[in-house]
């Protein structure tokens, strides 16, 4: 699987337990996604409200799903690390994953938007960002745990 996009499924999978958990400013993080939408979508903030109801199941429950994430509201890697910034609680190194999260996004976009027009060495740049997003996945993937008992799983964070 494509590295970002297993790290953009870690941050769905993480901001949907620290939901779950109630460990997360709900309302402000819905905003974020509604302002995604709008953007995304070309929308009004009444037609991405409209849209995100849709989508829902009632009270919300599923608001921090991929599907909810990236399907409906667009997010990007970019977004999701600012609603896990923003609106989770702290954890003990979170300041310290977002810079690692920032970085590695940093440097994906670097080698996208500037593959050919950089005097960047970009066999380096590519290097360190496939490097920082292994490490990512690795620690973005030992947040949390799943305990499955008799074909139902179920999962919290480990922070």
């Amino acid at each position: 699987m494509n590295l970002t996009l297993n790290i953009e499924q870690h941050i769905a999978t993480i901001l949907d337990l620290f939901y779950k958990e109630s460990r997360m400013k709900t309302q402000a993080a819905r905003k974020s996604i509604i302002n995604s939408c709008k953007r995304t979508r070309s929308l009004t903030e009444q037609e991405a409200n409209t849209i995100l109801n849709k989508e829902l199941r009632p009270g919300d429950k599923n608001l921090f799903t991929p599907h909810i994430l990236f399907y409906v509201a667009g997010c990007s890697l970019g977004g999701l690390i600012g609603i896990l910034d923003k609106y989770a609680d702290n954890f003990s190194g979170k300041d310290l994953l977002i810079k690692q999260l920032r970085g590695f996004n940093d440097k994906r976009n670097n080698f996208i938007h500037k593959l050919l027009s950089s005097r960047v060495n970009m066999l380096m740049l590519i290097s360190r960002a496939i490097s920082t997003g292994m490490n990512l996945d690795k620690t973005l993937g030992g947040m949390w745990e799943t305990t499955v008992v008799t074909g139902t799983g179920s999962s919290r964070l480990k922070v």
